[in-house]
């Protein structure tokens, strides 16, 4: 595309550095996507000629139902590993993008899934309170929400802090332009929160969210690839930071002051 637009850049593919990089080079005639392929299991056609959006109608006329999803997230997952080695300059195994392809599509079945309830692995007996309930003596708690605005799209996300009296020690908010998920702003207000009490100094910190799939995945060892993901990663570097900070997930009717800021 770059050169499409006049810009004198080198199109040989990045990783195998033997063709010009085309989407059908890049996903599936490489030598490494070729390998990528074969370790998937699925007999894909490998000398296919023609466009990329030829071969993806041409594999999915022939296979159908997690055949299909698979080769849907090896494509991702390959278009991943070529992003890796060109901008971080890290090269990935054929095991790592399987792996990953397959990792990726179980959690995104558990999201198809409306019946599937990951709330018995992650919740503590600390979590879920319904009423707001002040800090002990000495502590401090962070309150954080999100909020989305469609006309004109905006989000918003704001912290409350309140210490062991109930009195407001201080309050961020912030308001962008954009769209975005609500899982995606809510775990943003966490990460503002989490930098915001490593400035401030604040010891022994409890943070609440309503958001229990922001709070899930700050508890999941599994690792996310996407923006979401990105960003609780960043909480989880910002957590190995400080000490004595908890984070816990409370309904909606004890997060009353941080949701009117939002």
């Amino acid at each position: 595309m770059l050169r499409y637009r006049h810009v004198n850049i080198d199109t040989i593919c990045p990783v195998c550095s033997s063709n010009n990089e085309t989407i059908l080079h890049r996903l599936v005639e490489c030598s490494f996507a070729r390998a990528c392929w074969v370790n998937t299991g699925i007999d894909v056609d490998l000398e296919y000629v023609g466009t990329f959006t030829g071969w993806i109608e041409a594999c999915f006329q022939t296979f159908e139902g997690d055949q299909r999803k698979i080769i849907a997230m090896t494509c991702w997952a390959i278009w991943k590993a070529r992003n890796d080695c060109v901008w971080k300059e890290k090269s990935a195994s054929v095991a790592t993008v399987t792996v990953l392809a397959l990792s990726m599509l179980e959690q995104w079945s558990k999201v198809q899934d409306k019946d599937y309830v990951p709330t018995a692995a992650f919740l503590t007996a600390a979590d879920g309170a319904l009423s707001w309930q002040i800090p002990a003596t000495g502590e401090v708690k962070i309150n954080t929400d999100a909020a989305l605005f469609y006309d004109p799209n905006r989000y918003s996300f704001a912290c409350v802090a309140r210490d062991a009296s109930g009195h407001v020690l201080e309050v961020i908010s912030c308001c962008n332009p954009g769209i975005v998920t609500p899982e995606l702003a809510e775990a943003m207000g966490v990460r503002e929160a989490l930098s915001w009490l490593k400035k401030k100094g604040w010891n022994q910190v409890t943070i609440e969210s309503d958001c229990f799939t922001v709070i899930q995945a700050l508890r999941s060892p599994l690792p996310m690839f996407s923006y979401f993901g990105g960003v609780i990663s960043d909480c989880k570097m910002l957590l190995e930071g400080v000490s004595d900070v908890s984070i816990l997930f409370v309904k909606q009717s004890a997060n009353g002051v941080a949701h009117a800021f939002a």
